[in-house]
């Protein structure tokens, strides 16, 4: 018989983006310990602005970095629109946020316990 690794329950956390009045230069991806892109943005475009997109993500015990980008690298705030983002667990922790940076990415890290 086969033994198979036990499956690990994944934990669901929230990806909230507020996006700036260009929401097309926008994107972003999370990527774990291995280096390997776990999730990633959809595409948001310019009907998008200024509104909040929300996406549920369901990942494994592990330590992630989430990376934004910006193609003007000027970040989501606060010249062009009051954007933002936050990942919460389900229990409404804040594992990071964030809006305001320079320069093409912003990169935080979190721990997925």
């Amino acid at each position: 018989s086969s033994t198979q690794a036990p499956v690990q329950s994944c934990i669901e956390i929230v990806v909230a983006i507020t996006l700036d009045d260009y929401p097309a230069d926008t994107s972003w991806n999370v990527v774990n310990s291995a280096g390997e892109v776990v999730a990633e943005s959809p595409t948001y475009d310019e009907s998008m602005a200024g509104s909040t997109e929300i996406e549920s993500l369901c990942l494994l015990a592990d330590s992630y970095s989430f990376d934004i980008y910006d193609d003007y690298e000027d970040g989501i705030c606060c010249k062009w629109g009051n954007g933002n983002y936050t990942l919460t667990s389900v229990d409404g922790d804040i594992l990071v946020t964030g809006g305001e940076w320079l320069g093409p990415i912003e990169t935080k890290t979190f721990q997925l316990p």
